[in-house]
């Protein structure tokens, strides 16, 4: 029989890389999950991800039957809670229940790591737009108003005046699962990320993303000279134990400020934004597959390489809130030097919702090449080329 994974949220590559590591794979997904996971082979449950632990884990075991996994495996944002409660019932490894409840909480996690001595932007709960306003004026503007317990950016405001706060507190509020608004001082600077892979408490591996445009565009390995690198990683290293995360993957998020490198946000699972695809591109193993690797109790032996093969990116494409009325230079964009994948979903006719996260999108390019440099300048080019009429 092979080995079981119980997988946590619906993300079909997760799937497919158990299945590229002769691994079963049984799937746990939050409500509303699209119908088509339904027929997965190794075995499909629903439940609420906000159910309480003894419901969690009563759909799990009936999920389950006889079958013992020997990992839990949380691959999207909502999934941090329900993981970690399972792996704690399940006696595998994972993070604490308690501290997957202080990653989900923006304003717990900043606290965390304040309480750590890691630099970071305090994140402050706030209740109502006026509150939020009186905040803002205390703090200066801009400021960032985000929901507490999102992912991909979903609902973040960089607010520059007080209707923008009321606002923007006022939508988080409306949304389910949001955990309620935060507000934080905004931090002018460049954004980064690293991912990295942990076992038994070590960091195994670390690679840097730059995000040219931050929710839109990509870049890996990110430019950095070597000793700034070095601090990012020092500085991660630092916050993962400050959170307790010990196995698994994690997409950490910072800010290089003239005050220096602080830490954004802490995810515990693999990333969005094409960064699984870019790392297997860039490093020549199976990014998935080792994120599944990192959670099972026997430590991986294989040494990942650390060095990238040259470097690639992308770029994400949404016209915005509107009709499309004409779509103009996609063969310009198909003949830039470096595109190897290129997808557009869009004609003449279709209504647009507004973009409110980085998980929406009407297609993407990826660029590759021998220098980070040129590919930021293609991806580039790909947004000035790329032409989309609104009406």
């Amino acid at each position: 029989m092979p080995d079981l994974v119980l997988v946590v949220g619906a993300r079909r590559a997760a799937l497919e890389a158990a299945q590229r590591l002769g691994l079963e794979a049984a799937l746990l997904a939050d409500v509303g999950t699209p119908r088509r996971f339904e027929r997965h082979p190794g075995g499909f449950a629903e439940v609420s991800f906000e159910a309480e632990p003894a419901v969690l884990e009563a759909a799990a075991r009936r999920l389950l039957g006889e079958r013992r996994p020997r990992a839990v495996a949380p691959v999207t944002e909502r999934a941090v809670i329900p993981a970690a409660v399972l792996a704690a019932a399940l006696g595998l490894p994972g993070l604490a229940p308690e501290d997957a409840r202080v990653l989900r909480d923006k304003v717990a996690m900043k606290e965390r790591l304040r309480a750590a001595g890691i630099p970071c932007a305090r994140a402050r709960p706030v209740e109502s737009g006026k509150e939020g306003v009186a905040l803002a004026e205390e703090i200066g503007y801009p400021v960032v108003v985000k929901a507490r317990s999102s992912s991909g950016s979903r609902g973040t405001v960089i607010a520059r005046h007080p209707q923008e706060v009321s606002r923007a507190v006022a939508a988080i509020k409306r949304t389910a699962g949001s955990g309620g608004a935060a507000l934080e001082r905004f931090v002018a600077g460049r954004e980064l990320s690293v991912e990295a892979f942990s076992a038994d408490g070590r960091v195994r591996w670390m690679q840097l993303t730059e995000y040219l445009r931050p929710g839109w565009s990509n870049l890996l390995p990110a430019r950095l000279e070597e000793g700034l690198a070095g601090e990012a990683r020092k500085l991660v290293r630092k916050a993962l134990a400050a959170c307790s995360l010990r196995w698994g993957m994690t997409h950490t998020e910072l800010f290089l400020s003239e005050d220096g490198l602080r830490i954004g946000e802490i995810n515990a699972r693999p990333p969005g934004g094409g960064l699984m695809e870019l790392i297997e591109r860039l490093y020549g193993f199976d990014s998935w597959g080792e994120a599944l690797r990192h959670q099972m109790a026997t430590v991986p032996r294989k040494k990942l390489p650390d060095s990238a093969r040259g470097a690639a990116g992308n770029v994400f494409l949404h016209p915005g809130a509107g009709v499309v009325e004409k779509v103009e230079g996609w063969e310009e964009v198909l003949r830039l030097p470096g595109v190897v994948e290129a997808r557009l979903r869009l004609k003449p006719g279709d209504r647009m919702s507004p973009r409110l996260g980085t998980g929406q999108t009407r297609g993407w390019v990826t660029v590759t090449g021998d220098d980070a440099e040129k590919v930021a300048t293609t991806l580039a080019e790909v947004e000035s080329r790329l032409r989309v009429t609104l009406r």
